[in-house]
């Protein structure tokens, strides 16, 4: 399995080939998947608070790291991908889009409930019909 050096040299790579979106959420094993059954016959899942079923937490007992190991080497992989400097760099490779990411960058510092109502007005602004149609 992946130790904790396996977010840094993902983040490395997404930067190095300048990806223009990543997303950090942890493998989640669902009831009813192969993944929940292989784990919990291994012995693997740490609880079945479904509550906490959330592809942001740790439900799991990796194998090359410990659950807090893997929580914060996420969530630090998701920062780090969205640094300023990063950003910045990346959107000079995708320009088209660089206002979209501009505003993903800006609303991660922003609480939940504002982050709610700022992405809810760039969706409805960047899907736009008339924003379109001038854009073609």
């Amino acid at each position: 399995g992946d130790d904790e050096h396996v977010f840094l040299k993902t983040v490395d790579f997404l930067k190095e080939c300048r990806a223009s979106m990543a997303g950090f959420c942890l493998l989640t094993p669902y009831p009813g998947t192969r993944i929940h059954e292989r784990f919990k016959k291994e012995g693997r899942l740490l609880h079945e608070d479904w509550s906490r079923y959330n592809n942001s937490q740790a439900v799991f007992l990796p194998t090359g790291m410990t659950p807090k190991q893997l929580k914060d080497g996420s969530d630090w992989a998701g920062k780090a991908f969205f640094t300023w400097n990063s950003v910045f760099k990346r959107s000079y490779a995708n320009r088209r889009n660089f206002l979209y990411f501009l505003t993903l960058k800006f609303s991660l510092i922003l609480s939940e409930k504002q982050k709610y109502i700022f992405k809810t007005k760039i969706i409805i602004f960047f899907y736009n019909e008339e924003f379109c149609k001038k854009s073609i």
